[in-house]
């Protein structure tokens, strides 16, 4: 399971077609990541089969965090560590297809593989308040970001040990989030990607922080996740829902989108889960294809007095299935019937 395979990452995908080069984006990444050094990994091999492929084809050093059985049957869905020198041909494929699609985390550390390692499997199983210990998916940068922040010194000492920085790709995946532990809490800076922005030397400090000695409350017991932190965790899934409605809306409705703007549509978006829910619709399916309704027929649609039927199917509380049929089926005569 561990390398090097001293195999290369070939350049040319399984189905023979050319490899695209690099975005301008992705190429100032790519100079960022290089610049970190000694940079490593921690990939979810869980969120594309993909990521499995990568770590094997390449001839960087890898391995699971998982060990003996555990590791063995989460072999094709466990997270991965993976060390990325400065010439690293397994960096550019994870630039090229992973970022911004929450494939892992980024990190610096000073130490051995194996150290990194150690302080990071520390961190796979963690104490909730009601006593039960967890699955901790730290190296999902949607939780990262979000949890990093709610650290005090003393908890961000633990979680960090030798690490110096930990970057990921932020809500928009043009901008790089870097959490720093400087000794009181992880420290957060962001660097757009953007050509107009500043050089990525001005805007995220490459200086590694002093490795941190404070150990792990984990005598018997491992790393304690706070109150106050489960509530921040628990609006992750929420906030990541919210983030896949805005793609899937760029997708299929880019004009209004773009007509619309960023904030007013993520603004429509929360207002939409919400008038969802008030008429019965929790599954995501359904919650995304009304807030589709709304994008098309209007913010408060199911008001408009100019398109009663609208309220009247909302009315009669039917299943959701049945409910948004024949919403969809009353719009779009509505439409092809409108001038």
């Amino acid at each position: 399971m561990a390398g090097p395979l001293g195999v290369k990452v070939s350049e040319t995908p399984a189905s023979g077609r050319s490899v695209p080069p690099l975005e301008s984006r992705q190429q100032r990444l790519l100079q960022v990541l290089r610049g970190r050094q000694p940079l490593f990994a921690v990939l979810d091999a869980a969120r594309d089969p993909r990521i499995r492929w990568l770590n094997v084809r390449s001839q960087e050093q890898y391995e699971s965090l998982y060990e003996g059985t555990e590791g063995r049957a989460l072999e094709d869905s466990g997270p991965y560590l993976v060390r990325l020198p400065p010439d690293s041909q397994l960096l550019e494929p994870l630039i090229r297809e992973g970022w911004g699609h929450s494939w892992g985390v980024y990190l610096t550390c000073l130490r051995e593989f194996r150290d990194v390692r150690r302080q990071l499997r520390r961190l796979l199983m963690v104490k909730i308040p009601d006593g039960r210990r967890v699955y901790f998916r730290f190296y999902d940068p949607r939780i990262l970001r979000v949890f990093l922040p709610t650290c005090t010194p003393v908890e961000a000492n633990a979680f960090y040990g030798p690490v110096g920085h930990y970057l990921m790709e932020s809500e928009e995946p043009d901008v790089v989030v870097q959490f720093t532990n400087r000794g009181a809490g992880a420290e957060r800076t962001e660097m757009s990607l953007d050509a107009q922005q500043r050089a990525a030397a001005e805007m995220l400090p490459s200086r590694a922080a002093p490795a941190r000695s404070g150990a792990l409350r984990q005598v018997g017991e491992g790393f304690k996740i706070r109150p106050e932190q489960m509530r921040v965790l628990a609006d992750v899934p929420l906030k990541n829902f919210q983030e896949r409605v805005r793609v899937h809306l760029n997708k299929f409705f880019p004009k209004e989108c773009r007509a619309l703007g960023e904030a007013p549509m993520r603004e429509l978006i929360r207002f939409g889960i919400k008038r969802a829910n008030a008429y019965g619709l929790a599954a995501e399916r359904d919650v995304s294809k009304y807030i589709d309704l709304m994008v098309v027929l209007g913010r408060e649609f199911d008001t408009d007095k100019r398109i009663p039927w609208a309220a009247e199917i909302l009315r009669t509380r039917q299943n959701p299935a049945t409910m948004l049929l024949a919403l969809r089926e009353a719009a779009k005569r509505h439409l092809e019937s409108s001038p």
